[in-house]
């Protein structure tokens, strides 16, 4: 769907603006009157259907047969996908069955009540991991179209604009904007963001010890305290409408003074047990750290963390700090952090290609992460051996609070549109503390 932008185009030659969006399809066209950005969003969309469909495969045997139906949600780019790529243009058409939102369409698929939705490559591969035998992705992709932010021509705001965009896009804040918007925003109806309790301004005294990068800690090169909880807890009181009040605390005093209601919310990658939750009250579990060992694809050597700490000459690869770091020393290592077979590197994506290039023998990854660089090297690396260290992390209250429920609720649609991942992405994999 390509938008008109003749006088906001024009403004922006002209040098009223500094920048100019609305959905704007890059073409060559365009940029011959105007300087683009690199691309934000690609609008591409794919068909979901049932798993035994077989009456259609492409949109133009779908558009033949008058009794097939689409399910959709007004306004979104699937429905103007639906409406100009297989139905010519008719937006009223009888074909197109409106839903109040994304995931009641696909429930209409699966009941039978209508025969495809359009979907984006990443939702469409969640819903049928979701439903593995009821759903499937068929055809080529529809309506390929980059979107871009306009400029002044020469603007000298193109390049920085530019570097934002693909931090953005790298660390996952792009995908949650989409999913926030695209699938759990309802400009018509009250929708999961207006369903949040409100705390009204109110002002929430959290702690934390700031001593487990990269949750929390004092980054060496700004003096700041920051990290994935601070950025978790601040997005809660964002969509609670509360204020965050920072404490520091030592770990060893933190759960007594927590108890005490001396601080409303404590976290410091506190690990759920019963023992903690007799003496404090702990939110929903924020992350799961769960370690596999991720070796060479040829690895024959061992195939489980006690053959590997039996081989004196095997090296584990890491980084200081971080979650597989501490799992190879407690689980592997016996606790010892001083261990020569234990080689640090400076960030993640190090240790992998030192674990590619034969410098060492194994690194501990997490589930997502690990099959990510599986799936990119998929001759050179594998996962092997069962889970090690599976902990479940949580924000704790004095015993019976009245804002467990509320930052629960907060934090499980931050969970829902991908702000937890956004974090984990940003956090564990693209920040490096020594630059």
């Amino acid at each position: 769907m390509t938008r008109s932008t003749r006088s906001a185009g024009g403004a922006v030659r002209a040098g009223q603006f500094d920048v100019g969006m609305d959905g704007i399809t890059i073409t060559e066209e365009r940029a011959q009157q105007v300087d683009f950005s690199i691309p934000y969003l690609r609008s591409q969309q794919f068909m979901l259907v049932r798993a035994d469909e077989s009456r259609f495969a492409t949109p133009q045997e779908f558009a033949a047969d008058a009794g097939l139906l689409i399910g959709s949600q007004a306004g979104t780019t699937s429905f103007y996908t639906a409406v100009y790529e297989i139905l010519d243009g008719d937006e009223s058409n009888p074909r197109i069955v409106l839903f109040k939102n994304f995931g009641a369409s696909v429930q209409a698929l699966l009941n039978g009540d209508v025969d495809l939705v359009l979907v984006d490559a990443a939702s469409g591969q969640g819903y049928i991991g979701a439903n593995p035998d009821q759903l499937k992705i068929i055809g080529s992709p529809l309506a390929s179209e980059d979107f871009g932010f306009i400029f002044t021509p020469q603007s000298d705001l193109v390049e920085p604009f530019n570097q934002a965009i693909d931090a953005m896009t790298r660390d996952g804040y792009f995908y949650y904007l989409s999913t926030k918007w695209f699938y759990f925003n309802d400009p018509n109806a009250e929708d999961v963001y207006e369903r949040l309790p409100d705390l009204g301004g109110r002002t929430v005294t959290a702690v934390t010890a700031n001593d487990y990068l990269p949750l929390n800690f004092v980054d060496p090169a700004t003096g700041q305290a920051v990290g994935w909880e601070y950025d978790a807890v601040e997005e809660i009181c964002r969509r609670i409408h509360c204020v965050v009040e920072w404490q520091t605390a030592a770990w060893e005093t933190m759960i007594a003074a927590v108890n005490q209601g001396q601080y409303d919310v404590g976290m410091d990658g506190i690990t759920i047990t019963d023992e903690r939750a007799a003496q404090v009250s702990f939110s929903v579990p924020y992350m799961t750290s769960q370690q596999y060992m991720l070796v060479r694809a040829g690895e024959d050597r061992f195939v489980n963390a006690t053959e590997f700490a039996a081989n004196p000459a095997l090296l584990i690869g890491s980084q200081a700090g971080t979650t597989s770091y501490f799992t190879a020393v407690d689980q592997i290592l016996g606790g010892d952090a001083e261990s020569d077979r234990l080689v640090l590197f400076k960030n993640f994506g190090a240790a992998v290609q030192a674990l590619i290039n034969g410098d060492v023998d194994m690194v501990l990854a997490d589930t997502a992460t690990g099959k990510g660089y599986v799936g990119a090297n998929p001759d050179a690396l594998k996962l092997i051996g069962p889970a090690l260290s599976t902990e479940q992390f949580g924000l704790i209250f004095p015993p019976e609070d009245e804002l467990v429920e509320p930052f629960n609720a907060a934090l499980d649609s931050m969970i829902q549109d991908n702000y937890t991942q956004y974090l984990d992405n940003k956090w564990f994999y693209l920040y490096d503390v020594s630059e």
